[in-house]
């Protein structure tokens, strides 16, 4: 669509970001169960978003415009230093009651939701043109977001658990 209010739309519903979150709850309390089971919802989302924008890809007349391959240009390392700040920022946020608000705002900032959708569109591109640059850019980029989100969301509660105990 190459309209910049309907990307920030998919980000903002990024319920991605809360799964993430639980999983580095659950790695600091070494609670595996809980762990498990956070990655699996974010698999669960994660294979809807690519299924839902692979027949988005095969169906509809997709190309990549510049939205796309301006997201796609960048380096994952930019994603993955950004992700950090913004998973600490999005932990932070979510357990001080006066930002909680401020999550979504985190989600926006990191965008989980459109790299997969990049993913899946490339795919359906992928499947009808023979091409997956898409699909790997794309890919990587989800996974430096992933990485990057939860090492500032483990970081982050540890620093949080530490001063509270003082």
């Amino acid at each position: 669509m190459n309209n910049s209010s309907a990307i920030v739309g998919a980000m903002i519903i990024s319920p991605l970001m809360y799964s993430i979150l639980s999983a580095s709850i659950a790695t600091y309390n070494r609670d595996w169960k809980s762990f498990k089971k956070s990655i699996l919802t974010f698999s669960v989302g994660t294979f809807v978003a690519i299924i839902t924008a692979i027949f988005v890809g095969l169906y509809y007349s997709t190309s990549i415009r510049s939205e796309i391959s301006g997201r796609i240009a960048e380096s994952p390392l930019d994603y993955f230093l950004i992700a950090i700040f913004c998973g600490l920022g999005g932990t932070y946020a979510f357990f001080s009651p006066k930002t909680h608000q401020a999550v979504g705002g985190v989600a926006i900032s990191v965008a989980l939701l459109p790299p997969i959708v990049m993913s899946g569109i490339g795919l359906g591109i992928g499947i009808t043109e023979q091409n997956i640059d898409l699909v790997a850019s794309s890919s990587e980029i989800v996974l430096s977001n992933l990485l990057g989100i939860y090492l500032g969301s483990l970081v982050m509660i540890i620093f949080l658990n530490r001063i509270s105990k003082d």
